[in-house]
C-alpha cells in the first residue's frame, strides 16, 4: 500500500511495505532536514510535529495528533501531516562537514524592475549588507507582461534565467570580496518575487501561461538545491522559493504580509504594493482579499523623463518654502541625476499646490517644469501618472466595497516595498492615488517583501506560517469586485 506524507508544500508518496523511517523517506525524496547524525543516533535534531496520522514506533502502531517525534526513529503508516519543530535547514549537515565556522545566508527579492539582496550571518542573525540593482532582465521587457511575452516567443527559454542567476552571482562575488568571506560559507537562501520572476529563476517554462499568468505552472513554496539553480554558493545549500497565492499575487506579496504580521493582526488593514502592476490587499474582519490594478510604468518611472529606480542620485522628495522655492532630496543625499517613483508623486503634488498644474492636470505656462538642473517633468509624464493613479484609486475603493466595509472601517494603510520606501503619504493623497480620508491612518513601511524573506531566512519554521497566509488570501478580479 502507498501512503502520503504532507510536509510544507510537499506531498511525498511512499511504500508502506518498505518500513522506512520518515528520515529515510525525506532523504530519498531530497527533502532537506536539520540533522547532525546519519539517522542512526538520537541527536534530537530531526524532531517534527505530527499534526495527524498513524506511525509505527517500537513495533507498536499509534494514532497521533499534535505530537513531537524523531524522524529517524519513526515509521509512518498511511497518510500523515507533519510540521517543523526546529529550524529546518542543512546548517548542521554543513557543520558536520567542517566546511566553516561562520555561515551566511541571503534573502533575495527579485522585482520586475529591481533586484535586492540581503546578506546575513545566520549564526549571529546580524545583517551584513544590502545590495540593490536594476534587474538586468529589464532589457527584455520593462514590465511583467512584456517579459513574459519575450520568454514565450524566444527559442532560448533559458536566457532570462541565466541573466538573473549571473547577476546574483556577480553580486555574491562582490560582497564576498568586500566582507572577506567565502561563497562556500553561504548555506541558506530565500528567494521571493512575483510569480513570473520565480518561474524564470527556477527555470520553469511558463510558455503555456500565454500572456495572462492566470494558470502558472507552479505556486512554489518549495525548496531547491543551490547546485540545481547554478548559484555561486555552497552546493549543499538549500534555496526556498516563497509561496505565491496565484499567478498575479506572488511570493513578494505573501512575504510582505508575513513581515507585517497580517495573519496575527485583528484590525482591518489595507496593504498596497504599488508599481507597474499594483497589488492591493485588504484584511477585513478575518478575511484577506487581494486584487491587481494594472496601472502603467509611471510608478517605476519607466518612460518618465529623467526617470530612474530609487538609487543614489534619484530625487525622492520635493517640497517648497514660503517663497515658493523648490527643495529636493535625493537618495543618499547626492547630486540629482534623475527622479524615482516617490519623487514624481511628490513633484506633481507640489506643483498642484503651487498651481503650476491645474485641476485638470494640465501644465499652465510651459510644456515642461524644471525640477533641478537638467531634470524636468512634461505633460506626457503627468498624463502617465494620472492614468496610473486612477487605476489604483479605483482598485482600493472596489476591494473595500467587495469586502462589505467602508473607508471609515480601515484601521491602517501600509504602503510597502521599493515604492513605499520613500513615498510621502500626504503626496499620494494629494494627487488622488489613494483616498484622502485614509491619510492619517497611512504609513510607508519600506521593503516588506525583503524583510519577510529575511524573516524566513533566519527563522525557517516561519515557512508554515507563510503557507497558511497564502492559503487564506482570496484573489478577486476587479471586474468581480465592481459588480459584487
Amino acid at each position: 500500500f502507498m501512503g502520503k506524507i504532507y510536509f510544507r508544500n510537499n506531498a511525498i508518496d511512499y511504500d508502506e511495505a518498505e518500513h522506512k523511517s520518515i528520515f529515510q523517506i525525506f532523504k530519498d525524496n531530497n527533502i532537506p532536514m536539520s540533522i547532525v547524525c546519519d539517522g542512526s543516533k538520537p541527536c534530537e535534531m530531526c524532531r517534527l510535529r505530527i499534526l495527524y496520522g498513524n506511525i509505527v514506533l517500537n513495533g507498536m502502531v499509534s494514532s497521533l495528533s499534535d505530537t513531537e517525534i524523531q524522524a529517524c526513529h519513526t515509521i509512518p503508516l498511511g497518510d500523515i501531516k507533519l510540521e517543523a519543530v526546529i529550524e529546518d535547514s542543512l546548517e548542521n549537515e554543513i557543520n558536520s562537514d567542517k566546511i566553516n565556522k561562520s555561515q551566511y545566508g541571503i534573502a533575495i527579492d527579485i522585482g520586475t524592475t529591481t533586484l535586492v539582496l540581503y546578506f546575513y550571518n545566520i549564526i549571529t542573525k546580524e545583517i551584513i549588507t544590502i545590495k540593490s540593482e536594476k534587474n538586468k532582465q529589464s532589457a527584455y521587457g520593462t514590465d511583467l507582461f512584456e517579459r513574459l511575452d519575450f520568454h514565450c516567443n524566444n527559442e532560448d527559454k533559458g536566457i532570462l534565467q541565466r541573466i538573473i542567476i549571473n547577476q546574483i552571482n556577480e553580486i555574491i562575488i562582490s560582497v564576498c570580496n568586500d566582507y572577506d568571506f567565502d561563497y562556500n560559507q553561504i548555506t541558506r537562501l530565500v528567494i521571493t518575487g512575483n510569480t513570473l520572476m520565480l518561474h524564470l529563476i527556477s527555470g520553469i517554462d511558463v510558455s503555456s501561461a500565454a500572456t495572462s499568468l492566470l494558470f502558472p505552472m507552479s505556486l512554489f513554496g518549495i525548496e531547491e538545491r543551490a547546485m540545481k539553480l547554478g548559484l555561486n554558493v555552497n552546493q549543499k545549500a538549500t534555496v526556498y522559493l516563497s509561496q505565491c497565492v496565484c499567478g498575479l499575487i506572488g511570493g513578494d506579496i505573501t512575504t510582505g504580509l508575513l513581515a507585517c504580521n497580517m495573519d496575527k493582526d485583528t484590525r482591518n488593514i489595507l496593504y498596497l504594493d504599488i508599481g507597474t502592476s499594483s497589488k492591493i490587499v485588504l484584511k477585513a474582519n478575518d478575511d484577506i482579499y487581494c486584487c491587481v490594478s494594472i496601472a502603467s510604468h509611471a510608478f517605476e518611472c519607466i518612460g518618465i523623463s529623467n526617470g530612474m529606480i530609487a538609487k543614489t542620485g534619484a530625487i525622492s522628495s520635493i517640497s517648497f518654502d514660503l517663497s515658493g522655492k523648490i527643495n529636493t532630496t535625493t537618495v543618499n543625499d547626492t547630486t540629482p541625476i534623475g527622479i524615482c517613483g516617490a519623487g514624481i508623486i511628490d513633484a506633481i503634488a507640489t506643483y498642484l499646490k503651487l498651481s503650476k498644474i491645474d485641476d485638470n492636470w494640465k501644465l499652465k505656462d510651459n510644456d515642461k517644469i524644471t525640477i533641478s538642473d537638467g531634470i524636468f517633468i512634461t505633460q506626457r509624464d503627468i498624463n502617465e501618472v494620472k492614468r496610473a493613479k486612477l487605476s489604483v484609486y479605483e482598485g482600493i475603493l472596489n476591494i473595500i466595497d467587495y469586502a462589505g466595509i467602508t473607508l471609515d472601517n480601515i484601521d491602517e494603510v501600509l504602503i510597502a516595498n521599493t515604492f513605499g520606501t520613500k513615498i510621502n503619504p500626504s503626496s499620494a493623497c494629494q494627487i488622488g492615488l489613494m483616498p484622502k480620508e485614509l491619510l492619517n491612518r497611512t504609513k510607508a513601511i519600506g521593503h516588506a517583501a525583503g524583510l519577510g524573506a529575511s524573516q524566513i531566512l533566519l527563522k525557517p519554521y516561519e515557512i508554515d506560517r507563510l503557507q497558511d497566509l497564502a492559503d487564506k488570501c482570496k484573489y478577486i478580479e476587479l471586474a468581480e469586485a465592481i459588480h459584487n
